[in-house]
């Protein structure tokens, strides 16, 4: 896809032909294709490293960074903008999607290596949860109508269960 990349992963393509996703050379980069081929490289200012997990139909793109430190999410506008995030108290936050709405699904980690679900509406504001009798969460995907699904573990009689969940707003 790029000239010196070595592994190229599409993650997600719009209604209009945006697709979205990863690139390596040397390093992790983000990309953005449009319908006509052309390629822009997605790199928030500061990031070492760069995962892009999802665009909306409007062309909202969101993804993580690792700037040598830390990891956490970017929502870049379709104007190039970029507007980053952390769940408050977090010591990593990941992106798995956003919506038509502009919210954004995903996984953060806690000072105790402990997995959570997060909701970041479009507003800004962010929810947090788990599913009853959750050791681990992980949000993958949402809808327009900010339903969010994932998976997460739990542990009964010494033995640890995969369960998927589906949490309504």
């Amino acid at each position: 896809m790029r000239l010196g990349s070595t592994t190229t992963l599409p993650r997600e393509i719009n209604g209009d032909g945006l697709i979205v996703g990863d690139y390596y050379t040397d390093t992790q980069h983000g990309f953005l294709r449009t319908a006509d081929g052309s390629i822009t490289t997605i790199d928030p200012p500061g990031s070492l490293e760069t995962v892009v997990d999802g665009i909306n139909s409007t062309g909202e793109i969101v993804g993580g960074i690792y700037d040598g430190k830390d990891r956490y999410v970017f929502l870049r506008k379709p104007q190039g903008t970029f507007d980053n995030f952390k769940v408050p108290n977090a010591i990593r936050t990941y992106a798995s999607g956003i919506n038509n709405i502009g919210s954004v699904a995903g996984t953060y980690i806690d000072k105790n290596n402990m997995w959570h679900g997060y909701l970041r509406h479009s507003d800004g504001s962010i929810l947090t949860f788990d599913p009853p009798k959750s050791m681990s969460t992980a949000a993958e995907c949402l809808n327009d109508s900010s339903v969010v699904s994932g998976y997460f573990e739990h542990r009964k009689h010494g033995t640890v269960f995969l369960r998927g969940f589906v949490r309504f707003p």
